[in-house]
C-alpha cells in the first residue's frame, strides 16, 4: 500500500530562466516518467509525477519532505558535462547527505 512519486528536475542552467517551463514540455516529461513504469503498476498504486525547475538535489529533497517520504530511490549516473560546481555524483551525494529518510541509489547508463 505504498505511494509512489516520480520526480524529474529541470536544472535552471540548461534552460532560459526568464521564460516559464512550457506546460507542453511538463506533460511530455510526465508521460516519459509514466512510460518508465511496468504496465500493471496502477493496479497496486496511483503514481504521482512531479516535474519542477531547480537544482535536482533541492527538488528531490523538497518533494520528499513535502510527501513525508519513507525512502528515496534514485538513479545515479555519470553526467556528460559537470554543471557549475557539480561533481560527477554531486546530486546523489547531496540527496544522501541531506535526506530525512534512507536513500537507495542505483547506478545506470543513460540512453
Amino acid at each position: 500500500r505504498a505511494g509512489l512519486t516520480m520526480v524529474h528536475a529541470v536544472e535552471e542552467t540548461i534552460r532560459d530562466v526568464a521564460a516559464p517551463y512550457p506546460e507542453a514540455e511538463v506533460q511530455r516529461t510526465r508521460r516519459r516518467l509514466h512510460d518508465m513504469l511496468p504496465p500493471d503498476t496502477e493496479l497496486w498504486c496511483q503514481p504521482e509525477f512531479v516535474v519542477d525547475v531547480g537544482l535536482p538535489s533541492e527538488v528531490i529533497l523538497r518533494v520528499a519532505a513535502e510527501k513525508n517520504a519513507d525512502l528515496i530511490i534514485m538513479g545515479a549516473h555519470r553526467a556528460k558535462v559537470a554543471h557549475r560546481d557539480h561533481g560527477v555524483w554531486m546530486t546523489a551525494h547531496q540527496v544522501v547527505c541531506n535526506a530525512h529518510c534512507p536513500v537507495l541509489t542505483a547506478r545506470y547508463k543513460s540512453r
